[in-house]
């Protein structure tokens, strides 16, 4: 079984409600915008923080109650992170991509990182930042499941 992991666009009553544990009132909005972002979550994950742990993002907080990695992300840690990534292209994320790196920090979706994987996380690297322009613009933060 692979992990993947699903993006969710949520208000800042949604993450007020993961966060304090009141899962009854937590729920995706009706219009949610979501993406998948398959097993490139680490890869991403690794690309933006550095931080080769097995989690997404550095800013999020587990919901208690669900078993599975289900992480809130705050709108205004959303905005930070859009800022701080605001100089960044994809195209400089990127080109810190290092497959032997990748496959020695165990960098989920490998073993087997090689050059032809940039495409792959390059692909789902834009459809985050896509996401996360979006969440940005409705003042939104996200929820990240990983299973």
């Amino acid at each position: 079984m692979s992990m993947t992991a699903n993006v969710y666009l949520i208000s800042q009553a949604a993450y007020n409600s993961a966060t304090e544990g009141n899962l009854e009132n937590f729920q995706l909005q009706s219009d949610a915008e979501s993406v998948n972002l398959d097993k490139a979550w680490h890869a991403i994950h690794y690309l933006i923080t550095g931080d080769p742990s097995l989690n997404f993002l550095l800013t999020g907080s587990q919901v208690k109650g669900i078993d599975e990695l289900f992480e809130v992300h705050s709108p205004d840690d959303i905005s930070d992170l859009k800022r701080k990534l605001s100089e960044k292209f994809v195209s400089k994320l990127i080109s810190s991509y290092q497959p032997k790196e990748f496959n020695a920090l165990n960098i989920y979706g490998g073993p087997g990182w090689d050059g032809s994987s940039v495409k792959y996380i390059e692909q789902y690297l834009t459809v985050f930042l896509d996401i996360l322009k979006e969440a940005t613009k409705r003042g939104d933060g996200i929820a990240v499941s990983i299973s």
